[in-house]
């Protein structure tokens, strides 16, 4: 019923590689420390919209003003869980940041119960 009420549907293809890692360059504030293999990794492996991303990006700095800490690696690879959980897709790349971190291990735990 809704479709009908539109006059015109304009279909977008989703981003390749290379305009997801504009995408991530455009939304990621300048003073990240997020390493280029890890946004090389997130560019080429997630297929994310250009709204996922910026929807990413945004609570990859939120979760590093939480901490205190620049946004890094373990923020990124957070925040793109995240999406994938809300899409309700599996996450395709392993994990970047060496998991070190338990307030972030028991961030995503809480996630994933919720």
């Amino acid at each position: 019923a809704f479709l009908r009420r539109l006059d015109v549907i304009i279909p977008f293809a989703p981003p390749n590689v290379t305009e997801r890692w504009l995408i991530w360059t455009l939304h990621l504030p300048a003073d990240n420390r997020v390493s280029p293999a890890c946004l090389e990794e997130v560019a080429s492996r997630c297929a994310l919209t250009g709204g996922q991303i910026r929807n990413a990006a945004l609570h990859a700095t939120l979760l590093a003003l939480e901490t205190g800490q620049p946004l890094g690696d373990a923020h990124l690879e957070e925040a793109v869980q995240r999406e994938f959980r809300k899409a309700g897709a599996a996450f395709p790349m392993r994990q970047v940041s060496s998991n070190g971190d338990q307030m972030a291990r028991l961030r995503r735990f809480v996630d994933q119960v919720s």
